[in-house]
C-alpha cells in the first residue's frame, strides 16, 4: 500500500476544535468535573489536509510534519498522511514554507478513520529595520506595536549581535473569518497551574528577528521587550481591565501562560515580553468536550458544512468544517451559553441552534438538514492509476463554478463516495489525483441537473 499523506476534517479554533470519529467514539462525562489535563492517547488513523496563503490560493511545496512524520503538498496544496500512529486528542500538524510564518494545529483524530486539517500560512514580510544598539518602534496595520529597547538584542542561540535587526511582524485581529485557519494551535492553553484550559482571544501578534545576514535574534537575556495589542471595537464590551498573557509552545501546540497585559485608555492591551513567538491575550475557561454528528434526510453524512460555535456573551465565534462522516467534536467553555449555526457550501445559513450550557462533556442530538434547505450531491466511483490499477493513495477532486473544489478521498479499495453541498450548479469537472507520485487524470464535465447521486463509474489518474 502507498504512504504517507491526506484530509477529512477541519477544526474549530477559537472557542472548539473539531475532529472526525466515530459517534460511538465521542467520549461523554456523567461527571460536573471540569478537565484539567487532556490524555495523550496514541491511535493509528490517516490524516488530509490542505496549505494555503491568506488569499485562500494552494501552496505547494510546503513541508508537513506530524508525529515524526514528514511530507510536502502537492501542486493544489494537499497533504497526507496513512496510517501513522497519532494523538488521539490532538495531533500536532507543523507546516513550513520559505518567506511564511510557521503555522502548527492540534487535530483529533480517530482510529482506522481519515481526519482533515486546512492551514494558512501568513507571508513574511520586513515591518521595520533598525540598529541593534537602538533599539526601535514597530507599528503594524490595526494599531498593533512591538517596541524593542537599545542594546536588547541577542543571536537566538545566544551571543552578541551589533547589526541591523529586521522585524518581521503580524497581528491577527481575533474577528476575522479566518482565524480558525490563520492562526497558532486550536486555543487550547497551560495556565500557571498547569492546567489544561480553552481560551478566548482578544488579539495575537507574531513577531520574528532576522540579522543582516538572516541571522535568529531574539531579545537578550535579562531584557524585555513590550508589545500593543488593540482590541476590536466588538470586544472591547466584554474585555477584562487586566488579561493574561500566553505565548504558543510549537513543540506542544499549546498555548503557555506568561505574564499579563493591561487595557490602556486606546483600547489596547499592553504587556512585556521575554522573548519572541507568538503571543496572545485571552481569557480562559474550564473545558468540556461536545460532538454530534450531520446528514442530509438519507442519512448519509455530508462532509465540509462551516459550523459556528459562538458565546452569547460577546459574540466570539468559532469555524469549522464537518468531516467526511459529518462529524464535528471538541473543546468548549464549560457553562457558557453557545448558540450554533450551520452553512452550506454557498454560504447560506441551513440551521441555527441555541446550545445552551455545558456543565459536563456531551453528544449532541445528530443534526437532520432537509435537502431542500441546499442541495446535495453524492459522488461515488472508482479511481485508477496509469497501470490500471486500483488506486488507494488518491483522491477525487468535485469543482463548482465559483466555488472551491470539493475533494474526496479514496478508500483501500480504490473506491470513492462523498457527499457535498453543490450551490445549485447545474455541472460540476471532476478529476482524479494520485499523490504518490502526483499525478492528474483528464478532467470530466457533468450534468447533474435534478441529481442528488452521481456515479462517475472509473476515472484514472494520469491522461
Amino acid at each position: 500500500m502507498k504512504s504517507s499523506t491526506f484530509l477529512k476534517f477541519l477544526f474549530f479554533i477559537v472557542l472548539l476544535v473539531l475532529c472526525s470519529c466515530d459517534p460511538e467514539e465521542i467520549v461523554t462525562d456523567p461527571t460536573n468535573d471540569p478537565i484539567t489535563e487532556i490524555p495523550t492517547v496514541f491511535i493509528t488513523g490517516s490524516l488530509n489536509g490542505t496549505v494555503m496563503n491568506e488569499a485562500g490560493a494552494a501552496l505547494e511545496n510546503v513541508t508537513v510534519y506530524v508525529a515524526g512524520n514528514t511530507t510536502k503538498t502537492d501542486a493544489y496544496g494537499i497533504f497526507s498522511f496513512s496510517n501513522i500512529e497519532m494523538n488521539k486528542n490532538g495531533a500536532l500538524v507543523t507546516v513550513e514554507k520559505e518567506g511564511y510564518f510557521d503555522n502548527s494545529k492540534l487535530v483529533h483524530t480517530s482510529a482506522n478513520e481519515t481526519s482533515i486539517s486546512k492551514i494558512m500560512l501568513i507571508e513574511k514580510k520586513v515591518s521595520s529595520t533598525f540598529a541593534a544598539t537602538a533599539g526601535g518602534t514597530t507599528t503594524l496595520d490595526g494599531g498593533a506595536k512591538v517596541v524593542i529597547p537599545s542594546e536588547s538584542i541577542q543571536l537566538d542561540g545566544g551571543g552578541n549581535y551589533t547589526g541591523n535587526v529586521n522585524v518581521y511582524a503580524t497581528w491577527i485581529d481575533p474577528t476575522a473569518d479566518d482565524l480558525s485557519l490563520i492562526m497558532p494551535g486550536d486555543l487550547r492553553g497551560t495556565n500557571d497551574d498547569d492546567e489544561a484550559v480553552k481560551l478566548v482571544t482578544y488579539g495575537m501578534i507574531g513577531v520574528e528577528l532576522e540579522g543582516d545576514n538572516g541571522e535568529a535574534l531574539n531579545i537578550a537575556e535579562g531584557q524585555t521587550a513590550t508589545i500593543e495589542i488593540p482590541v476590536p471595537s466588538s470586544l472591547l464590551g466584554s474585555a477584562p481591565a487586566t488579561i493574561p498573557l500566553w505565548h504558543f509552545d510549537e513543540s506542544s501546540g499549546y498555548w503557555v501562560e506568561e505574564g499579563e497585559a493591561t487595557l490602556s485608555s486606546n483600547n489596547t492591551y499592553i504587556g512585556t515580553v521575554s522573548h519572541f513567538s507568538f503571543w496572545n491575550v485571552d481569557v480562559p475557561y474550564e473545558l468540556v468536550h461536545i460532538g454530534g454528528q450531520v446528514t442530509d434526510m438519507q442519512q448519509a453524512a455530508i462532509a465540509g458544512l462551516e459550523i459556528q460555535i459562538s458565546l452569547n456573551s460577546n459574540g466570539e465565534t468559532a469555524y469549522g468544517y464537518t468531516d467526511y462522516d459529518g462529524m464535528y467534536e471538541g473543546y468548549v467553555p464549560k457553562d457558557e451559553e453557545l448558540v450554533m449555526k450551520i452553512y452550506d457550501d454557498c454560504g447560506e445559513e441551513i440551521y441555527n441552534e441555541e446550545l445552551g450550557s455545558f456543565s459536563a462533556d456531551a453528544r449532541i442530538s445528530d443534526i437532520t438538514i432537509s435537502n431542500s434547505s441546499s442541495n446535495f450531491l453524492t459522488v461515488s466511483g472508482i479511481l485508477t492509476d496509469c497501470n490500471d490499477e486500483l488506486e488507494d493513495y488518491g483522491y477525487v477532486f468535485v469543482e463548482l463554478n465559483g466555488f472551491d473544489a470539493k475533494p474526496i478521498i479514496t478508500n483501500a479499495d480504490g473506491s470513492f463516495e462523498g457527499t457535498i453541498g453543490v450551490c445549485d450548479q447545474m455541472e460540476v469537472t471532476i478529476s482524479g489525483i494520485s499523490l504518490d507520485p502526483f499525478s492528474q487524470g483528464t478532467s470530466t464535465l457533468h450534468d447533474i441537473t435534478g441529481l442528488t447521486e452521481l456515479n462517475v463509474g472509473t476515472l484514472k489518474t494520469c491522461w
